[in-house]
């Protein structure tokens, strides 16, 4: 068995123990869902995210959270919200 690392988040894995239906089909989809709309906006953010998928914000959070450390948007900027995609 090959262990996973750190730097190599799965989303399906962070979501699925913490998420907020427990249901992993639903929480993979939403991470797919977050990527194909950050992708498509250019930018995201939890709020964008809470809009645009109709989630609660805790769950938009984790999702930003994922996307950044799989590389798919930059770091948090000082004084901005919008998170750049880096993954296009």
């Amino acid at each position: 068995m090959q262990e996973k690392s750190k730097e190599n988040v799965d989303a399906n894995d962070e979501l699925e123990g913490g998420g907020s239906t427990g249901a992993y089909g639903r929480d993979a989809a939403l991470y797919e869902d977050a990527v194909a709309f950050a992708k498509a906006a250019g930018c995201a953010s939890a709020a964008r995210l809470q809009r645009g998928l109709g989630i609660g914000y805790s769950h938009a959070a984790r999702l930003i959270e994922l996307l950044e450390r799989n590389g798919v948007i930059g770091p948090k900027r000082e004084g901005h919200v919008l998170r750049e995609v880096l993954d296009r």
